[in-house]
């Protein structure tokens, strides 16, 4: 019986020691993977009028990341604008993570309709979804 209590000690004491390590070597893991690109995107203003410039500032994203840019009118309607190579527009992220965007409704929707805009942001990097909402007015 002794040797029988004293084996499962032994034993007990291997399990203990294997899941230190699995946890030494999981914590170990986490603290070099690198983080996932966690974006964020600020504006002002919240509202205006048609010929409003509405500023878009993203931050927290990969340095050198593109993001995808659409728009959603107040009727539902999406819209890509074009980039100047004729395919869709696209923000280039600059080395601190980092880009800007300002959007004059009258100059870059197709149709200045009233109500609220819903502005998409598409990290291609990873998929990552960001939107904004603007309300235009006269």
């Amino acid at each position: 019986m002794a040797a029988d209590i004293a084996r499962l000690s032994k034993q007990e004491d291997i399990v203990r020691r294997v899941a230190l390590i699995f946890f030494l070597v999981t914590l170990a893991l986490m603290a070099i993977a690198p983080a996932a690109s966690a974006g964020e995107i600020s504006f002002e203003p919240a509202a205006g009028t048609p010929d409003t410039s509405f500023k878009f500032t993203g931050f927290g994203f990969d340095a050198g990341a593109r993001i995808g840019l659409s728009a959603r009118a107040p009727d539902g309607q999406e819209f890509t604008p074009p980039g100047p190579d004729g395919g869709p527009f696209m923000l280039d992220v600059d080395d601190t993570g980092h880009f800007y965007l300002e959007v004059v409704p009258s100059r870059d929707f197709p149709v200045a309709q009233e109500g609220s805009w819903t502005i998409i942001f598409t990290d291609t990097s990873n998929g990552d979804v960001l939107q904004a909402q603007i309300e235009v007015a006269s």
